[in-house]
């Protein structure tokens, strides 16, 4: 149980972190988003 809870936190975290570094890459066209790059 703790694992899928580690999990989803994960995931929710990530999701949260590609919404905050698309709202910088809208001041920052001439970068490459980074959510591209992560694996």
């Amino acid at each position: 149980m703790d694992k899928i809870l580690k999990e989803k936190l994960i995931n929710t975290t990530f999701e949260g972190l590609d919404k905050i570094i698309e709202k910088e890459y809208e001041h920052h066209p001439n970068e490459k988003p980074y959510s591209n790059s992560r694996v």
